[in-house]
């Protein structure tokens, strides 16, 4: 019985482990570019992982970002306030690797 307990607490520590940080998503208006080119969370000292999301007055999602230790990483889709798809740009640590826009 206790082994199987443990296993059960084991698996469960992993599974919380792996889905820490890049789950975290924030207001983008809340994350600052500092002076060593790496994006904060406010009242953080640690550059910031995780995605960042911004919205317009009408409430549409403007845009949404992934980052890494403080830089762009993954893909950045932005959206016209209609909600249409405006472009979306892949990262890699922090440098745009391949754009793609779609026009009204």
């Amino acid at each position: 019985m206790r082994f199987t307990l443990a296993k059960l607490i084991l698996m469960l520590i992993m599974i919380l482990s792996f889905c820490t940080s890049q789950d975290r998503v924030v207001d983008s208006n809340k994350l600052t570019l500092n002076t060593d080119d790496l994006w904060y969370f406010e009242n953080e000292n640690k550059p910031y992982t995780g995605i960042g999301k911004s919205y317009y007055d009408n409430g549409n999602l403007e845009s949404e970002a992934e980052f890494e230790n403080g830089k762009l990483s993954g893909l950045m889709i932005s959206y016209y306030p209609n909600g249409q798809l405006e472009q979306k740009v892949k990262y890699q640590n922090g440098l745009a690797q391949d754009t793609s826009r779609r026009l009204l």
